[in-house]
């Protein structure tokens, strides 16, 4: 059975955001110097979603916080991303996305 990402939807002021991170990096704390990324509950409780729901709501978000080695390298393969917009965080990425929409 193939691991699965922890999905958290958000709607606000008409914006869809989406955080999802590797399941398995839930509630862990990565730290890098003085940097200390804790990935929580909080953040990114939600439900378990598969690959392919992952890279569907990454497609309808307009806002898109991703963590993870897994979830990141996906998203990059359907080219949703530019792999210079990747943080590396103690060798875990991070990427942001945001989509901008004209009126």
């Amino acid at each position: 059975m193939s691991k699965k990402f922890i999905v958290r939807l958000i709607s606000y002021q008409n914006t869809k955001i989406v955080n999802i991170c590797d399941e398995e990096l839930l509630n862990r704390k990565l730290k890098e110097g003085n940097l200390v990324v804790d990935i929580n509950e909080e953040y990114f409780s939600g439900f378990l979603a598969s690959e392919e729901d992952a890279i569907r709501l990454v497609r309808e978000s307009d806002i898109v916080n991703l963590v993870g080695n897994r979830i990141v390298e996906a998203v990059l393969k359907e080219k949703l991303a530019h792999p210079g917009a990747v943080r590396k965080i103690s060798n875990i990425s991070f990427l942001m996305i945001y989509k901008f929409k004209s009126k």
